[in-house]
């Protein structure tokens, strides 16, 4: 049916755009820590395996009948980024525990981690077999790699759903545990469709499920989506004061996704309009929601600056309330470990200089991953912040 094309189309598209999204936030936010690095791989992962199909379906709806090189090509990318999927979830939920201090001990974060990557080594045959077989069932590709694959990634679920589990106990923030009972909600759905389908298509043959292939697309994309919910609200990952990065990034995917609408609208009335009267028109639309986007940006920049004053209110409140006691070291270091604290940092560190000046020395070293502001009393230098952010 046609609406089912359409919906088809939307769920791939957001499934190839929202892996891209985050892979072009951790790029940018560049914090260098194995969570990142695993959550890149495993959303370029996702952006293989959804770009590939939308990458078919629209040579189908193109061509009738696509180049077969084309095919091979979108059938081999999706092969590889589902095959990483599974070991890539068991890994990133290990690290994000060890990050939290969850892992009993180092040798069951190992444990995890050779339990993550063996089963993609063992069936390893499986995924040779599948790139290379001529039957490529782009709706249902798992049952073309197989029934052990089939098994590893429900497994793999199973072991997203144990550690969220353990995640939500963890957690003392409420929005923190909303966050993980949305994800495990999600994922424990996921689980259960994926055990269905599989076993309608081993029972019945591929197309038994009917449309709940879509259905798994969908919640395989709501944890992508609840996490930049999560940024916003408790800022995870620690990328949430970077609001620069987060709307830039997305006024620009906007942006090409607008482009790309202009195209499609262009061609849809092609009938009615020229193609290039359609683009003019509609390039020239957002001129008219000029004046609501300037107040709605008004008023976005005055609640920033009134939540920064707030937070400079209540970053010196503190401060006061110790330097009042009259100890300069209690004061130094409550003053590093308080601003690392409330501004997010990965570190603070102030250095005071007695004699009113830094010596050149002191000036001219730079750290890369450091930002130094200078301290002043009217004309006086009395010395240096240097904060260290988790990310660029």
């Amino acid at each position: 049916m046609q609406w089912t094309l359409y919906l088809r189309l939307i769920v791939l598209t957001a499934g190839t755009l929202l892996p891209f999204f985050w892979m072009v936030v951790i790029l940018g936010h560049r914090r260098q820590r194995n969570f990142e690095r695993l959550f890149f791989f495993l959303c370029l992962a996702l952006t293989c395996f959804f770009g590939s199909s939308l990458l078919a379906l629209n040579a189908e709806l193109h061509y009738g009948t696509p180049p077969p090189r084309l095919l091979t090509f979108a059938w081999t990318f999706l092969c590889l980024g589902l095959w990483l999927v599974p070991s890539l979830i068991v890994h990133l939920h290990v690290e994000y525990a060890s990050v939290r201090g969850l892992p009993r001990s180092v040798y069951e974060k190992y444990a995890w981690m050779v339990a993550a990557y063996s089963p993609a080594i063992l069936l390893m045959g499986e995924l040779r077999r599948a790139v290379q077989s001529k039957q490529q069932d782009f709706e249902s590709p798992s049952h073309a790699i197989g029934v052990g694959f089939e098994a590893w990634l429900i497994m793999s679920v199973l072991a997203a759903v144990y550690w969220q589990m353990r995640f939500l106990k963890a957690t003392p923030s409420e929005e923190q545990k909303n966050f993980h009972k949305g994800i495990l909600a999600s994922l424990g759905a996921l689980c259960i469709f994926l055990g269905y389908i599989f076993y309608a298509e081993e029972k019945y043959g591929p197309g038994a499920a009917g449309q709940l292939h879509l259905q798994v697309l969908v919640f395989a994309l709501v944890p992508l989506a609840a996490l930049v919910l999560g940024v916003e609200r408790f800022n995870f990952l620690q990328i949430g004061r970077q609001r620069n990065l987060i709307y830039a990034v997305f006024l620009v995917f906007v942006a090409l996704l607008y482009l790309s609408l202009v195209r499609r609208a262009s061609l849809w009335l092609e009938s009615y309009l020229p193609p290039e009267a359609t683009a003019a028109l509609l390039l020239f639309l957002p001129v008219v929601f000029f004046e609501p986007l300037q107040r709605l940006m008004r008023g976005l920049l005055r609640r920033t600056a009134q939540t920064e004053v707030d937070r400079a209110q209540k970053l010196m409140g503190p401060i006061t309330e110790v330097a009042r006691l009259g100890d300069q070291g209690k004061l130094n270091m409550f003053c590093e470990q308080w601003i690392a604290e409330q501004l997010e940092l990965a570190e603070a560190k102030l250095e005071f200089d007695d004699a009113g000046r830094a010596s050149d020395s002191r000036e001219a070293k730079q750290n890369a991953a450091m930002e130094r502001f200078e301290i002043r009393r009217g004309g006086k230098r009395l010395g240096w912040l240097e904060v260290r952010a988790y990310g660029r």
